[in-house]
């Protein structure tokens, strides 16, 4: 069933959902059920700070292992366009267990975040980044193995 915009109703929840877990107020545990319902596949438990931004377009796209931590205002996007080719591109952003974003990071285009990995604050993430290690930048870039 279509509304007069055009938008279906699993649509406009996921939207509603996404747009309610914005809310600097709520406790992680209520953000990280409304992440849930909005279409965000999350493994276990995941710290998610306020002012987080997840894909809305492709929520369905990202997922997330057991025990991350989103500090405030992390963004993550699954689409993406290239100026050189003038398309859109989307694809799936997956979050290993146990990774930690630091505050402001954005994570951009389709990338593999390896077990373990820690993302430094403000960082711009545009590739996979393997398991175990510290990256940080913009772009990001390797800064040292952990042990």
């Amino acid at each position: 069933m279509m509304d007069q915009a055009g938008y279906s109703l699993k649509r406009i929840w996921t939207k509603a959902c996404i747009s309610m877990a914005k809310s600097p107020m709520l406790p992680s545990g209520v953000r990280v059920r409304l992440w849930k319902l909005g279409g965000i596949k999350l493994r276990g438990y995941c710290f998610i700070g306020s002012d987080v931004e997840l894909d809305g377009i492709f929520p369905d796209f990202v997922e997330f292992g057991n025990g991350c931590t989103l500090t405030s205002g992390v963004r993550i996007l699954t689409h993406y366009y290239n100026p050189s080719t003038h398309r859109y591109y989307y694809g799936r952003v997956t979050i290993g267990d146990g990774v930690f974003i630091g505050i402001n990071s954005l994570i951009i285009n389709s990338v593999n975040i390896g077990d373990r990995a820690v993302i430094g604050a403000g960082s711009v993430v545009n590739c996979d980044i393997p398991a175990g290690e510290v990256w940080a930048g913009n772009p990001a870039r390797f800064i040292k193995k952990l042990d």
